[in-house]
């Protein structure tokens, strides 16, 4: 466990805090609210949308605006014990702690939608969350360059921990940061160096 607890802490999501991609497991949940909600015409659109997409029809970023949009219908509670729920099952609990155990400013830097990425926020106790939302109907997806225009944003030149399970899709957010740490299969942490110019390695 990394004994540095002050300053900027800056972690992804899926993969690193988990050990799973959200999205599908919010997708189901999202189905079964709304079969629970009686609402026939979001249900429909949202399974049409799936089909769509499992036959490479629909890309992967309509079906994530769509499912950004159904996802602001639920009720924010039952959003929350979904997500408390996915911290328990699949949280890796060493970087569950160190999250939580932080002493400075940490923020959530991830790919996943913010209508349910803030709630996975709530539960590890990080106030402030960089994710993928909608905006004037297009989907503007958090994911590699854009967490660092996220982070810039906030008024971020860099951070003084990056934690992430990807460090090829991360390597931007990772260049900005003094150490890096990368969470392997079963949450295990270890450092990363990034070379300048050369990508990253094992420190």
């Amino acid at each position: 466990m990394p004994e540095q607890r002050g300053g900027v802490l800056a972690t992804d999501l899926d993969g690193t805090v988990v050990d799973v991609n959200t999205f599908p497991y919010f997708v189901r949940f999202l189905t079964r609210r709304l079969v629970a909600e009686r609402r026939p015409a979001a249900l429909g659109a949202l399974v049409a949308a799936g089909v769509l997409r499992k036959l490479h029809v629909l890309p992967h970023h309509a079906f994530k605006r769509l499912v950004c949009d159904l996802g602001a219908g639920v009720p924010a509670d039952q959003v929350a014990d979904w997500a408390r729920t996915m911290l328990a099952e699949h949280g890796h609990p060493e970087v569950v702690a160190m999250v939580r155990e932080w002493e400075g400013r940490t923020i959530l830097t991830t790919a996943a939608p913010q209508v349910y990425a803030d709630h996975l926020a709530a539960a590890l106790d990080i106030p402030e969350v960089h994710a993928s939302y909608v905006r004037q109907r297009t989907l503007v997806n958090n994911e590699g360059p854009q967490k660092t225009v996220r982070l810039r944003a906030a008024g971020l030149d860099r951070v003084d921990v990056f934690l992430t399970d990807d460090t090829v899709i991360d390597l931007p957010m990772a260049e900005l940061a003094d150490v890096v740490y990368e969470v392997r299969h079963g949450g295990r942490i270890r450092e990363f160096e990034v070379r300048p110019g050369s990508g990253a390695g094992p420190a």
